[in-house]
């Protein structure tokens, strides 16, 4: 699961430029086959600043990014620079990850020689909206002055309060960024309701479930996040999203059960929902839940009615799944 939609937080950054792979043109980043620490300490010694990619194997958009990168596009992009990757699932890599507050994959940060964030890009689906958000960032100048000028003239304006709470905590100043995100929950709840502070209360509510759950590794507190965002902004973009990751979080609490009794309301819910039905379907496949194979595959079955096409292929492929755990000894 990843950011519903492209998400870009430029921290400043006038004369970087972004990424490009192993093997690219020689006038493009030179990437290091070492632990960012060394490759840190290079990129200090030889005053440059350092690409660091934050990747993982199961990573579909990362993978995408890196095709794209292998263009000469991606040269273009990157001159007299250091580049390392960092596997988001490595042990090893922990301290970056918390240090460097990575939400989602794929995540672009650029650092000076002494390690302070100058830019980020986070996510990746769309080829030119990622070139066009790239070469923006490379122009842009450092944003939290105007952010917190934004914030202290607007204070009760959530939008303002979330945007400076945001790139707070990317930075490393968990504390100020998060007390900033909680506030933006209380500053829409003041308002009169209008679409644009729901919308950044359902953000600032997928933002903490993402830095408590993958940051923290603290899915006892990221529940009742993603609980409250899931049941309190439905109509929202970030809510499937939460769906699964209340799931996830009980999960890894033991709680397995708890977790399929959650889907499987989504998708009583909303009988119409496809998206619920498969997410429920894919929980208990993904976490060999046998117990529960079968009632989700009588729902997948009552669901076929009607659907032809792309749909009835997700359902041939959900269900697929699911006998496969139900014969597995």
């Amino acid at each position: 699961m990843f950011f519903p939609k492209r998400s870009v937080l430029v921290m400043g950054l006038v004369c970087a430029a972004l990424i490009l792979p192993a093997g690219a043109d020689a006038a493009g980043a030179a990437w290091v086959d070492a632990t960012l620490d060394k490759a840190l300490a290079r990129a200090k010694a030889e005053k440059k600043r350092l690409i660091v990619k934050f990747e993982a194997d199961w990573c579909g958009p990362c993978r995408r990014l890196g095709k794209l990168l292998e263009e000469p596009v991606g040269a273009q992009l990157t001159k007299g620079m250091l580049g390392v990757r960092v596997d988001f699932d490595d042990e090893k890599n922990r301290k970056h990850i918390q240090k460097y507050v990575v939400l989602g994959l794929p995540t672009v940060v650029v650092l000076d020689g002494n390690g302070t964030q100058v830019a980020r890009i986070m996510g990746y689906d769309d080829r030119e909206a990622w070139l066009a958000e790239a070469r923006a960032g490379i122009t842009a100048s450092d944003p939290l002055p105007k952010l917190r000028a934004a914030a202290k003239q607007r204070p009760m304006d959530p939008v303002a309060c979330l945007r400076l709470g945001k790139a707070l905590l990317v930075r490393g100043e968990a504390k100020e960024g998060v007390a900033l995100i909680e506030r933006t929950g209380w500053l829409a709840a003041a308002s009169k309701g209008d679409l644009r502070s729901r919308e950044a209360a359902a953000e600032a509510l997928f933002v903490l479930g993402r830095y408590h759950h993958r940051v923290r590794r603290d899915p006892r507190t990221a529940q009742h996040v993603w609980r409250q965002l899931a049941l309190g902004h439905a109509a929202s973009g970030f809510a499937g999203g939460a769906w699964w990751w209340y799931a996830r979080s009980q999960k890894e609490l033991g709680r397995p059960d708890v977790g399929v009794a959650a889907l499987r309301s989504r998708a009583q819910m909303e009988p119409g929902n496809l998206g619920a039905l498969r997410q429920w379907a894919s929980f208990v496949s993904k976490h060999a839940l046998k117990s529960h194979a079968r009632e989700v595959l009588e729902a997948l079955k009552a669901a076929r009615g009607g659907k032809t096409g792309k749909e009835l292929d997700k359902i041939h492929v959900a269900a697929t799944k699911l006998r496969a755990l139900i014969a597995a000894k």
